[in-house]
């Protein structure tokens, strides 16, 4: 009985061991990891008709084989890459294979490690799967874990290996936008020195929420005088710019829009853009002020008029640092970025809106339905247009 119960104690004490051994095993295995960038914003794609690597937009727009990322070793040697493997998932290091995978796993790999293998502080991954489908590549992450992983040796084959040769990373998207906001820069450099006061007024966040009609000078209501004019030109610049950076997700074409057809460069395609804002403006201008004659509102109009050149001159700004920012540290991701301008536009609209029924109630001696009625033709109308206008020429 005695050797019985010593026997039995021994046991729990090693079935306990063995738990114990595999819940450290598990704590090890899991632990915790910072995440320090989604890098599926850096995809690179090789386009045939640019002969280039550009950034990938989807598979929807763009199915492939092969995906890419440039990474620079030396900048990033604390960080570790970890991404998803997926059955005949193959990766390459500058051109040359270092794993193909046959289950779906989860792996990590130091960025050290990869450039002291392959003696090389610039990194090329290429991701490649002989199948073209959604998920088939997953996007990695850059990680800070408290654990490395030892990458695997380097696989050679015998037999015929893909090559991917490393082509030049088209830029020429990037120095298309820093020249079209070095423009944009210089134009507000202008405007600023040409009439401090009007400008300061004009970029003043909190006259977004005053409705006293005394706040308009006389000079406001001369669309034609001081700086305004001058804004008129860089918010439809500054629209430019923003439509410009929006094609790095949504990769709509202007080639249906009549008179803008033809093949155009990057360039070109902004200043196309710039003056589809432009137009825009002007058919804004003539709805206000020919419907202010039509409702013998014509000071309403001007003061209508000041005030959607102001909303937009700060809704402007505001896009353009939220690219700025997203350019320089890719604290966004695809959706976010485009769920952020798209807010931004519409609650700068609605604000405006609110502040012009205001306004006109405070300075107009007429019913609120006659004033509701002007603004859904200057307002609610131009609004729907435009939405409708996007729906059709985006694809």
């Amino acid at each position: 009985m005695k050797k019985y119960v010593v026997w039995s104690g021994w046991k729990l004490v090693g079935l306990s061991c063995i738990i114990l051994g595999m819940w450290s095993g598990q704590g090890l295995a899991q632990t915790p990891a910072v995440v320090v960038q989604e890098l599926e914003d850096r995809w690179l794609y090789f386009d045939e008709e640019y002969e280039a690597y550009v950034p990938w937009l989807g598979a929807a727009e763009q199915p492939t084989h092969t995906l890419s990322l440039e990474l620079k070793a030396d900048s990033l040697q604390p960080y570790q890459l970890r991404f998803v493997t997926t059955p005949e998932l193959c990766l390459f290091v500058n051109q040359q294979l270092y794993k193909c995978y046959d289950r779906t796993d989860t792996l990590t790999v130091p960025l050290a490690n990869l450039a002291k293998q392959f003696a090389t502080s610039q990194l090329f991954l290429t991701f490649y799967h002989p199948q073209r489908v959604a998920g088939a590549i997953k996007a990695p992450q850059l990680i800070l874990p408290k654990q490395a992983v030892a990458p695997p040796a380097l696989e050679t084959s015998e037999g015929p290996v893909l090559s991917f040769a490393r082509r030049p990373v088209d830029r020429s998207f990037q120095d298309t936008l820093m020249l079209s906001l070095l423009v944009l820069c210089s134009l507000y450099v202008v405007a600023k020195n040409s009439a401090p006061r009007t400008f300061g007024a004009f970029l003043n966040f909190r006259k977004l929420f005053t409705a006293s009609v005394y706040d308009y000078t006389p000079s406001s209501q001369r669309t034609w005088s001081g700086v305004i004019p001058l804004l008129i030109l860089i918010n439809s610049v500054a629209i430019g710019f923003i439509l410009l950076s929006l094609q790095r997700f949504i990769p709509f074409q202007l080639a249906d829009i009549p008179f803008f057809e033809g093949d155009y460069t990057l360039t070109g395609r902004f200043v196309r853009l710039s003056l589809i804002a432009l137009f825009y403006y002007v058919f804004i201008y003539l709805t206000i002020h020919l419907l202010g004659w039509l409702f013998s509102i014509r000071q309403a109009a001007d003061v209508h008029f000041y005030e959607f050149t102001r909303f937009t001159t700060l809704m402007c700004l505001l896009m353009i640092l939220l690219i700025l920012g997203d350019m320089q540290a890719h604290f966004l991701g695809q959706k976010f970025f485009v769920i952020g301008l798209a807010a931004t536009a519409l609650g700068f609209t609605l604000l405006r809106i609110i502040k012009m029924v205001v306004v006109l109630n405070k300075s107009l001696p007429y019913k609120k339905v006659y004033i509701f009625s002007y603004l859904c033709a200057t307002e609610f109308i131009p609004f729907f247009v435009v939405i409708k206008y996007l729906q059709v020429y985006t694809k």
